[in-house]
């Protein structure tokens, strides 16, 4: 996963992009933190995509909310600035953008009354600094820097000016994606099909386990680890209702398996659920060859609604 797949997820599954801005700060603080190094991207953004629809908070049909004015902003870049841009994404071997410091509460606010303003037209006066390295930062300046994809921040409080940069930076790092992989939905959905093909076919001949059992043993895991609030949680469906993922490469895992199910369950179709902070869900990940798990974890409602809870099996 690049420096921007994240981004990427959030602008697939359609939701505000004060809501984008929400969940990939929160994303971005955990990350920073180290409170979760495994994340299931693709699952718990479409969860709380599929909170925002289910709870009424938005009543546009299901698209991407993307201001003509932003469009022109972007489509006025020279196509020679996307590309140097784009290459300077694909470059990168990073979870997610990261900051040097997380941000702060009223940071935090301000940046998404900015969000807002930013996509009715309210730009910055400059566009972000960007260095080559750490090497080349120069320190209390808020600059880019490629070589990590890090944010790197001033220690006092960001200006509107500099949140703004901020905002206009990850909207043209999106465009510069999307526009210079020249690719469609439909290209997308390809590569994921051929994608599953080829890892069910990898679990079918080494005798690996479905993903209906994959589903019975995450349950039977849910209630040994959180009892009775399980029963308040539904399997959340999305396609057949689990993720199957490679996971070579992912030394989260230290070696313990090459394929894994992503099974997650979450309470986003409550009628309870008013706001992020009320949803609530459970993650089991499952070696897909011999049916052990290799993490398991939780997220209560309340504040905190995006600091997970672990549990060991």
């Amino acid at each position: 996963m690049n420096g921007f797949d994240v981004k990427e997820t959030m602008a697939q599954i359609h939701i505000s992009g004060e809501m984008q801005e929400e969940i990939i700060v929160n994303i971005q603080k955990q990350m920073e933190n180290g409170k979760k190094k495994t994340w299931n991207w693709k699952k718990t953004a479409g969860a709380a995509a599929a909170f925002v629809l289910a709870a009424g908070i938005i009543s546009v049909p299901v698209q991407a909310v993307v201001s003509s004015i932003v469009k022109d902003r972007m489509e006025n870049y020279p196509q020679e600035e996307i590309e140097e841009l784009n290459g300077v994404i694909q470059s990168q071997h990073v979870a997610a953008d990261g900051f040097s410091r997380a941000y702060s509460d009223r940071e935090m606010e301000r940046s998404k009354v900015l969000w807002k303003e930013y996509e009715n037209g309210k730009f910055p006066e400059k566009t972000i600094t960007q260095v080559a390295d750490e090497n080349a930062v120069i320190q209390g300046t808020l600059c880019y820097v490629n070589a990590t994809g890090f944010f790197h921040l001033p220690n006092e409080e960001m200006t509107d000016e500099e949140l703004l940069e901020i905002i206009d930076f990850e909207h043209k790092m999106e465009y510069a994606l999307i526009t210079s992989n020249h690719k469609t939905q439909e290209d997308y959905d390809a590569e994921d099909r051929a994608e599953k093909s080829r890892l069910e076919e990898k679990v079918r001949l080494e005798n690996g386990i479905s993903g209906e059992q994959a589903v019975e043993i995450a349950k039977k895991a849910m209630e040994t680890d959180i009892g009775d609030r399980g029963a308040k949680l539904e399997l959340h469906v999305d396609g057949d209702g689990w993720d199957l993922c490679d996971i070579t490469d992912w030394t989260e895992y230290n070696n313990r398996g090459e394929i894994a199910y992503f099974i997650q369950f979450d309470n986003t179709n409550s009628p309870n659920v008013k706001e992020l902070s009320d949803m609530a869900s459970y993650h089991c990940v499952i070696n897909a060859l011999d049916g052990s798990i290799l993490d398991a974890y939780e997220f209560l409602p309340g504040d905190n609604w995006d600091v997970p809870i672990s549990y060991k099996h």
